[in-house]
């Protein structure tokens, strides 16, 4: 590819600089060695070049990686030239570089990342593209990047994904600042940029023609040239083309098109952190968003115009707690007319039309800001400011005829009706003295409105005996109480005001029961007749709690059973400690509700878990929950709402049930399914409670269980991601009948069971013939596999340790129990009573002793341990093959070699595409196709010999064989001999990127054709894979 001209100028005004820059570094950084020059590898297998990587330039050059510093400081030269063996630079934790940072010519560069760099303390920063040829960069990671002790240059890229530079940290350029003929960079941020000194000029040309550049507030007069090059002649050297420039940050939200009703009002609204933050318009730009603090980096400005006024607005700043710029409402009018002025005489001519008649009916406007602390810059809400310019479309007469629009100024016009929800802290000073920050920014500050509220405190009607959150009134004229009326715990069961019931002489019954968190306070104080409160389902109280002088004798309160005292109460609820301090309570008597669910599935529906706050929800102490599709209270003093389930975490707080009697039911003369539904079950993550799986849990588990196959991405099956129970993991009574689906549950992620692993009574005839959980490696309350009739097999093989009994006695056809990994049981140890060919496969090391001897812990306990089967399996090699008179053979459907191995059906996991045995398919005269197609790694040997038929062999997603590949002497009757696809097309594949050198010359792989999958995912013929690359020249040595 050729180079412009531009291009040239652009590197040689670069080069002819670099030795000024090394001067300037040597004379202003005395530590930095004159002969420092560190670069990255330029042979071997090493494609990432870090800190840690770097050699010297040459052989004339220093460079000593390994003095970086603690913080992050290493005081060399970075010189990058020409190298051709990298693909990816990553410099992450230098924060500060002595000297400069160059890369120039370094085509096969994809990503250059140094991202926690804040200075060059006198170098340059560059990155300088190959002249002439394809370049590959497409990606700079430099946003901490603040000072450059020399220039700055990033130039000639030209890959079709380099579109974007972002350097919105970079201040202070000591040198000249060049981007340039960067033929598709489209935006540019440079917002922070405020000086480019040493009569450095600032060049940015060349680039795509519709670049976009954010420019650093307060340069808009002057233009960025002016307002950062400090040096007069070299402001005049400076180019600057751009497709658009913004100077300012402003930002605004988007209005939501759906409407409000409240109190005989329609309300458009805008919610702070749901809705969408966008630039106020073409001019500016809005590059932040609300963080997770309540923080908002910007200027923000609410729109309020006079279109469809007979709809009200409604912005929701609810999470808004520090305003970094301005706060304000301005007033827009929509001119729906002709948009063309008048002169002025014209004007001048006509009469002043009043404002109400050019803004109509002003709008309701709500405010929402009660978690606001903070304000930067200014704070302007006026409704009605002291003067407001409007245009009115008129017609005149005078001097000569015409119509169109004319300005007029008005005092003190009501634009809007303005209504705040301010934050309490505001009550007793005011919004302005309250908010903002700045003594300046108060002065110019304004607020004027129609109604302000401060603080947000509900209370219990004084004529009512029983009061619940709907039945909830303000508690002075000065409070709110919005939650009340809308509160529903059907849709989030978060009540998020103040609640105090101080003095009520009717109330008897406070009925919260529906709340899990109350935001505020909880003050039930004073009243004489109150015998019960219930809070059965709060566990979270965000103030203080004060439950005292009521009838206390009588006083029952319903809570959770962890708050079965008032210490405890007080400890869980409030999570403050500093509000905890100033709690109390005092109370008669208490009922405890636990944390305990039970999967609900009834005709039509399935059972799922709620996985959002906000999901519609059955609460069932005022629901029938035979309508549910979702869980209920396990029994009367169980608790079962939205926060049962984190979505984010996948913890389920509390214990889950599933234990339907019938999985069948019947509708309209029909029979049908009852099933749990997969996809919420598979987001659990941790139970912490107990798992109970009982009955026909099993038979709606199977109905709606997806079977992997062959290229598919692992399925999300319930309790598939399941990582540990802390309570009990009990299996009980499974019943027979449901699809024979599978006949397992898959928990294949379970490592942790903290309580009991119980599995028994599984009946006759029950499609649940296999226990297995390939990961699980600690029982905390010991193991009973017991009574179970169906259970044949029974895979623990990385179970480590047991604390309490194992007993795996009584059933009857339970042939295989692999507890390959065990070292420790705390308790006895009892296998008996199993099928008349049991195997028990038990560890390596216990051989010697023997499996009692060897894991059981206590004198006493090995006493009372037994085991009682057709053989124990000490040291057996897991060594795999195809099934015999099958065409295909496919990772789970692998068995043993021969009967001095074991191939369990776990030795290949779907979900990482790993095989965790030796394979070995010889003289196999029916197979035809070998389909490993998602293995990616073999954990030992992977050998296919003399098998005539064999055809195809598919290794497409493979990456590592743990010892050799030998592929040879296969499809000796097949006239076009043998197809093989691996994953990438270079000399001697597979073996060359898959296999361990030391186990490479014992390797070996023929086929006839080869097939690679290219990166556009198909499968595309070899023909000759390319001899490794020639070691590059070695680079120039740096100017």
């Amino acid at each position: 590819m050729a180079s412009s001209p531009r291009v040239r100028r652009a590197r040689e005004t670069t080069l002819a600089m670099l030795a000024v820059v090394f001067i300037a570094c040597a004379a202003s950084a005395s530590a930095l060695s004159s002969t420092s020059a560190c670069a990255c590898p330029t042979s071997g297998s090493q494609v990432t070049c870090a800190i840690e990587n770097l050699v010297p330039a040459d052989s004339s050059s220093t460079c000593d990686p390994g003095s970086m510093d603690a913080d992050g400081f290493l005081d060399e030269n970075i010189i990058i030239d020409g190298n051709t063996a990298v693909s990816s630079i990553d410099f992450s934790g230098l924060r500060r570089l002595g000297g400069a940072l160059v890369v120039r010519s370094s085509k096969f560069v994809t990503t250059l990342r140094a991202p926690d760099l804040v200075e060059t303390v006198s170098g340059d920063v560059r990155i300088e593209a190959a002249i002439g040829v394809n370049n590959f960069l497409q990606t700079i990671d430099l946003k901490k990047l603040r000072v450059v002790g020399g220039s700055f240059a990033v130039v000639g890229e030209t890959h079709a994904s380099f579109t974007s530079l972002d350097v919105s940290a970079l201040e202070t350029v000591a040198g000249y600042f060049n981007v340039s003929d960067n033929s598709n960079l489209a935006t540019l941020n440079v917002k922070n940029l405020r000086v480019v000194s040493n009569e450095g000029e600032v060049k940015i040309s060349g680039n795509k023609a519709t670049l976009a550049v954010r420019a650093n507030c307060g340069l808009e007069s002057s233009g960025l040239i002016q307002g950062v090059v400090t040096d007069s002649n070299a402001r005049a050297r400076s180019t600057f083309s751009y497709g658009s420039v913004a100077y300012c940050s402003l930002c605004t939200l988007e209005l939501s098109s759906h409407s409000i009703w409240e109190n005989g009002n329609y309300y458009d609204g805008a919610t702070l952190g749901s809705n969408a933050l966008k630039a106020y318009n073409s001019s500016y730009s809005c590059d932040s968003t609300l963080d997770a603090a309540g923080i908002l980096n910007e200027n923000l400005t609410l729109v309020v115009n006079n279109q469809g006024a007979t709809n009200g607005i409604r912005y929701d700043l609810s999470k808004l707690r520090h305003v970094t710029g301005n706060l304000q409402v301005t007033f827009e009018l929509n001119e729906y007319m002709s948009t063309s002025y008048l002169t002025v005489e014209q004007c001048n001519s006509t009469s002043t039309p009043s404002a109400s008649s050019i803004i109509g009916t002003p709008r309701q406007v709500q405010l929402f800001m009660p978690n606001l602390d903070r304000v930067d810059g200014k704070l302007k809400l006026d409704q009605h400011p002291a003067t407001t310019l409007l245009s009115s479309y008129v017609c005149a007469y005078s001097p000569f005829d015409g119509c169109g629009r004319c300005p007029y100024t008005y005092s003190n016009a009501q634009l809007f009706n303005l209504t705040i929800k301010a934050p309490c802290a505001a009550k007793s000073s005011g919004l302005i003295e309250t908010v903002v920050s700045s003594a300046i920014n108060r002065v110019s500050s304004s607020v004027n409105y129609d109604s302000i509220t401060y603080c947000s405190r509900c209370t219990c009607p004084t004529s009512s005996t029983t009061c619940s959150f709907r039945d909830m009134i303000p508690y002075s004229s000065e409070d709110r109480c919005d939650s009340a009326s809308g509160f529903n715990a059907y849709y989030g069961a978060e009540f998020q005001e103040n609640i105090t019931v101080d003095g009520n002489e009717n109330l008897q019954t406070l009925a919260l029961g529906e709340a899990v968190a109350i935001d505020g306070f909880l003050e039930v104080v004073n009243n004489p007749f109150l015998v019960t409160l219930n809070v059965s389902n709060l566990n979270h109280v965000g103030m203080h709690v004060n439950l005292t002088n009521n009838a206390d004798t009588p006083l029952r309160v319903h809570a959770q059973c962890s708050d079965a005292s008032d210490v405890d109460f007080v400890r869980d609820l409030v999570v403050n400690e500093a509000r905890r301090s100033s709690s109390s309570m005092t109370y008669g008597a208490f009922t405890c509700y636990s944390r305990r669910c039970r999967c609900t599935s009834y005709e039509g529906y399935e059972c799922r878990i709620p996985t959002s706050f906000n999901a519609q929800y059955s609460y069932c102490v005022n629901q029938n929950c035979m309508q549910s599709t979702y869980l209920e209270p396990y029994t009367e003093t169980d608790v079962c709402t939205h926060s049962i389930m984190d979505e984010t975490t996948g913890i389920f707080n509390g214990t889950l049930v599933v234990d339907e009697a019938n999985y069948q039911y019947t509708s309209y003369g029909n029979t049908f399914t009852r099933h749990i539904e997969r996809s919420t079950f598979a987001r659990l993550r941790e139970i912490t409670g107990d798992l109970i799986l009982s009955r026909n849990a099993f038979a709606m588990y199977v109905g709606n269980y997806q079977q992997w196959y062959s290229g598919m991405t692992n399925p999300s099956n319930a309790f598939s991601n399941l990582t540990a129970v802390h309570g009990d993991l009990r299996i009980l009574q499974t019943s027979s009948g449901g699809n024979q689906n599978i006949d397992f549950y898959n928990f294949s992620s379970l490592v942790t069971v903290g309580g009991r692993l119980e599995v028994s009574n599984t009946a006759s005839g029950s499609y649940m013939t296999t226990f297995k959980a390939p990961k699980l490696a600690t029982v905390g309350a010991g193991i009973a596999i017991v009574d179970n009739d169906a259970l044949s097999r029974v895979t623990l093989d990385e179970l480590n340790a047991v604390d309490g009994d194992f007993n795996a006695t009584n059933n009857v056809a339970l042939d295989w129990l692999d507890v390959s990994a065990l070292t420790s049981v705390n308790g006895s140890l009892q296998i008996r009573n199993l099928a008349t060919q049991a195997r028990v496969h038990a560890p390596c090391d216990a051989q010697s002793t023997g499996l009692i001897d060897a894991v059981v812990q206590s004198t006493a306990s090995r006493a009372a341990s037994e085991i009682s089967v057709a053989s124990t399996l000490y040291c057996v090699q897991t060594k795999c093959t195809c099934p015999p008179s099958n065409n295909y053979c496919y990772p789970d459907q692998l068995i043993a070699y021969s009967n001095e191995y074991v191939c369990d059906e776990d030795v290949y996991d779907q979900a990482t595409g790993h095989l965790d045995a030796d394979v070995v398919v010889d003289g196999n005269a029916d197979l035809w196709y070998f389909y490993f197609d998602s293995v990616k790694t073999i954990s030992g040997e992977l050998r296919l010999t003399s098998n005539p038929q064999l055809s195809e062999i598919r290794l497409q997603a493979l990456t590592t064989v743990g010892k050799s590949l030998y592929v040879k002497d296969n499809g000796a009757s097949q006239w076009n001999g043998v197809r093989a696809y691996v994953s990438q097309c270079v000399s001697n594949a597979p073996i060359s990127y898959a296999v361990n050198a030391s186990y490479r010359s014992t390797s070996a792989f023929e086929a006839t054709t080869l097939y690679y999958r290219s990166e556009y995912l198909t499968d595309e013929q070899c023909f000759a894979p390319p001899a490794p690359p020639q070691p590059p020249a070695p680079p120039s040595p740096p100017p």
